[in-house]
Formats: C-alpha cells, structure tokens, sequence
C-alpha cells in the first residue's frame, strides 16, 4: 500500500495555470458548474478515493490485532459518505437514537452497530433493543439502571458495556475534546466501575464489555499507551475476581494533520510532525491484544474512529468579498463562517488555508513590524492576519495566523483541508439566517455530484415551522400553506468533465418540493 504521502500528492495536485485539482477533477471546473443559486456560496468538496484510502490503511494497522471496526457517524453523517465507508467493510457506532435510524436506513447491519452516546433515553434504548445492535455501551449507573428495566420488560438480555474513565488528563488536541479525565461528563471512574462489575446486580443484562473513548484528534501515543493499560489492567483484574469479559471497545481519537499529509508542499506545523500514525496506533492495539489474549484468547476488541475517516478527505471553499485592514489587522471577509465550519471558533482549532488558484510571485500577507520602546521596529511576535465569516459574531474566524498566504483579491476562493469531521455535522441553520453549505462529492467514476444541496435558513424555518401550532394573528401565509418560494431551487445530478452535458437542472414542482419538506 502507498504512503499517505505519496497518495495524498496524488489527491491533491496543481496545473501549469496553478489551478487546484482534487482527486482528478479542477475544483474551478466544480464550481463554475454550480447553478446561479450556488455559485459564489461556500461549498464542501468530498473525495471518494481518500475515505477508500484511509479505510484501507486502518484495515491493515488493525488487522493486526484484529480489532473490529466501526465508523464514528458524528464526524460526518452523510449518507453518501456512510455508504462509502459501509461499502469498506466498517461498522457503525451511534451515540443518539437518531443516529442509530440512520444507521439502519443507510444499510448498516444492527450487528455491526455499537450503541454509545450520553442521557440516553427509554426510546433509544428500546429501538437499540428491537433491532438488535451488537452492543450497548451505557455512560453511568442512571443508564445502566434505565435499560436493566427496559430489558427486563422486553424479556432480553443485550450485552453492555461500561463506559470507564481512566482520568488521563488533557487526552484530545486540546481540553475541549478530552473526555477520559474525571472532570469530564463521560464515563464512570474506575473504582467505581469495578464494584458495580463485581456487584452481581442488572439481572437482564449481559455486562460483559468495556468501553473507553479518551478524546478526539489525540497525538501523543503515551496518551493512547496510559489509557489503554489501565482498562486492560481492569479486565485483568476482573478476570481474577471471576468475573469474564466478552469484549473491549477502545473507542477513538487517532489524531490526522492539518496539513494534508505534507500535499501541495505545504507547511507543516510540529505537531503534525510528532502526529501518531495509524500504523502505530495499530501496534499500540497490537500490544493489548498480546495481554488480552492470556486471560480471554476469544476476547472482541473494537474501534470506534471517525475524524480518521473523513476529516482529509473533504475541503470547505468560501469565495474572498473583500479585506478590512484596521491598523495592523488584517481581516479576510469571506462568505464563509463558523456556522458552517465551526471547530476554530468552537476549539480554537489550528486551521490553515490556501487559495484554489496559485499565482507564482503574488504578493503575500504580512503583519507589519512591531515599533519597540526604543522607537525602533522588531518583527512582530503574533500573527494579526485572519480569514474571517460574514456572521455577526466576533468569534466568527475561520484561520488565525494567516502569515505568508498569498494576497486574496474580490471573487477569489479560499481552500480550507482537513475539513470533513464535526464540522459538516455541527452546522448551524439558523443564526444570521445563512443556513447549511451544499456538499460535492468527487467520486470513482471521476464525476462530481452535488449530493446534498445547501439549506437556506428561510427553507429552514419553514422546515421547522411547517407542522406547528402557531396562533392565528402570528401566522404568515406562506409557512401556513406551504414551502417558501426561496425553496425553489435548482437541483443538480452530476457533472462530468468529459461529457457534453454536465449539470442536469430541474426545478421541482411545488407539489415536489411540498413533498420532500414532509418526508423531511
């Protein structure tokens, strides 16, 4: 199998004009075959081959100590994007009941299905229940409670699992997504975990697993090595007070760089370059399995990634409105925002950018001197060019530390990697009324398909709107009786860059349209 560097120059490349291609297809081309509507707002750009790719390469690390896998959905739950990593041979697991239907709509067996999540409800548990998932990790005794009554009632005994807390501080990127502390909300500690094992208690239930998830985008193996020893310390432990395991969900959390594998030459920062590889991470679970074969050779270990997944092989592009310098600042207006792309206001999450045309020898961003007690002037220690969002929010920044990035002019595009985890799922429909990003697919068959159209926060609202009960005097006419006229959009199939007839658009009917919002 190729690097993922060497693969990633191939997904990610330049022409001679320095137009950006992705995964064969000029993004240019993409985005001038948007229709009128689409043209100019942000877009999200996914590639199939790269989730083929990283499916791949996380096979072969886990083959090792055969562990099975499973598709985090919260990352990105595009149906298009759950079936190419179905189509992998990878589970899912769910942490809501929503996600768990959409698992079972988009074609996930129950029995490759994990059922996580936190304040679980009677309802996800009975669904859980009635479709037969494989196993039901539950986050603290309230959970465990809840579904010994629900399982009593429907006469089943499902296996479980607890989630344990091995309190290793700061496990994830940064404080926001580690959750394996004992300050966090997940999981329950480890004493306390080893009671209720051992209490004899939850008659209809089979806890027999455990489950550990110790943060998110995590880059240092000792995290990973800490974490793990002491849930398999605990299985140990367990297995000589009596009491047998069936299995180990080691949850995720393997980190990926910013910079998309070293593609396009781009900068990489020190901690991409000290990232764990999958590889390693492979090995890490290798070492587990080697233990937990000494006191249970049948013993099921599962994986949970998802940011692994998705998150390089799907840019986000928003088109430049202008510059505000005040001073030393310098700010990139942008149509796009933190609604759509929401993890450096949310995280403060390191993102880099790079324009989609390269013009060799443009002038570049620089944040002017600094002027020293002295009256002299001094580099300046701090960056203070950012690329900015058009919402009213100051938290509203998409890249700080712009340094060095070529100079934007009215109408250009701006290229954001590494864009595909949390961000298309946490977006926000309502605020500013901006409303969700279409989505392109660039698939196998090197055409590109807009499967999932953007959503505009009117269309939203009436989405919302269309089933309830609102007075007489406050109702407008057009939520009353039906969709919105800013619903009429134009639907687009595909587009192939070697064929005659690219972007097939139709309008739908508002018989259509009043259709689809009620299948909504």
């Amino acid at each position: 199998m190729e690097s993922h560097e060497e693969a990633y120059k191939r997904f990610y490349k330049r022409d001679a004009d320095g137009q950006l291609i992705f995964c064969g297809l000029k993004v240019d081309d993409i985005l001038k075959n948007l229709t009128n509507t689409e043209r100019g707002e942000p877009i999200y750009i996914v590639g199939t081959e790269i989730i083929q790719f990283q499916a791949k390469a996380a096979q072969e690390a886990l083959a090792k100590s055969n562990t099975r896998r499973t598709y985090a959905i919260k990352a990105n739950s595009s149906p298009a994007v759950l079936q190419i990593i179905r189509q992998q041979g990878v589970g899912a697991e769910v942490a809501s009941v929503e996600e768990l239907k959409l698992a079972i709509e988009s074609g996930f067996d129950p029995k490759d299905i994990v059922a996580d999540g936190i304040g679980k409800t009677r309802q996800y548990f009975e669904l859980a229940l009635d479709k037969g998932v494989s196993v039901i990790n539950v986050n603290d005794k309230n959970e465990l409670e809840l579904l010994n009554q629900v399982a009593g009632e429907k006469g089943l005994t499902p296996r479980v699992g607890l989630r344990v807390s091995p309190d290793v501080e700061s496990a994830g990127e940064s404080h926001h997504i580690s959750t394996a502390d004992d300050s966090s909300k997940f999981g329950i500690k480890l004493a306390d975990a080893r009671k209720i094992y051992l209490s004899g208690d939850y008659k209809n239930l089979n806890l027999s697993g455990i489950h550990v998830h110790l943060g998110s985008n995590i880059k240092d193996r000792t995290k990973f090595e800490r974490g793990y020893n002491a849930i398999v310390n605990l299985a140990e432990e367990l297995n000589a007070a009596g009491k047998k395991l069936e299995y180990i969900d080691f949850g995720g959390g393997v980190g990926v760089p910013y910079t998309p594998y070293g593609a396009l030459d781009l900068p990489t920062s020190e901690a991409d370059k000290s990232l764990i590889t999958i590889a390693e991470y492979g090995d890490i679970l290798k070492q587990q399995r080697e233990r937990l074969n000494k006191i249970n050779p049948q013993m099921e270990m599962v994986s949970e990634l998802g940011r692994y997944y998705i998150a390089s092989a799907q840019l986000y592009l928003c088109q430049v409105t202008g510059e505000n310098v005040k001073g030393d600042h310098t700010h990139i207006n942008t149509t796009g925002n933190m609604g759509q792309f929401i993890r450096p206001a949310l995280y403060q999450a390191k993102q880099i950018t790079f324009p989609m045309i390269e013009r060799p020898g443009s002038e570049v961003y620089k944040t002017p001197p600094e002027r020293g007690p002295d009256g002299g002037t001094k580099p300046a220690e701090k960056s203070k060019i950012k690329v900015v969002g058009n919402m009213c929010e100051s938290d509203d920044i998409i890249a700080l530390d712009c340094e060095g990035l070529q100079k934007q002019h009215k109408g250009d595009y701006l290229c954001f990697p590494t864009a595909g985890a949390y961000n298309p799922t946490m977006q926000l429909a309502n605020y500013n009324q901006i409303g969700t990003c279409g989505t392109v697919l660039v698939h196998t068959d090197g055409k590109a398909y807009l499967n999932e159209h953007p959503v505009s926060g009117v269309e939203y609202m009436y989405l919302r709107a269309r089933g309830g009960s609102t007075p007489p005097e406050l109702q407008i006419e057009s939520l009353k009786h039906g969709p919105m006229v800013a619903y009429a959009r134009r639907i687009t199939t595909s587009f192939d860059p070697h064929g005659k007839n690219n972007w097939t658009d139709t309008v739908r009917s508002d018989k259509e349209k009043h259709a689809l919002a009620m299948a909504m």
